[in-house]
């Protein structure tokens, strides 16, 4: 009986292991999405403005 204790243990531990192990996988894979998404929105809003900027160095020349 010992052994099936500790046999259960053991498997109990492996599980909790994977299901953390898969929730940070979870976790980072949506935080290096989020990161992405913001990456390119902000390379979207900075080439609106650089386009703005020369648009209007060229009315001021």
């Amino acid at each position: 009986m010992p052994f099936f204790f500790l046999d259960m243990t053991v498997i109990y531990c492996v599980i909790c292991f994977l299901l953390g192990a898969g929730f940070l996988y979870l976790g980072l894979r949506n935080k290096l999405k989020a990161t992405i998404e913001l990456d390119t929105q902000t390379r979207e809003e900075n080439a609106k403005i650089i386009e703005e900027s020369q648009r209007l160095l060229q009315t001021q020349n």
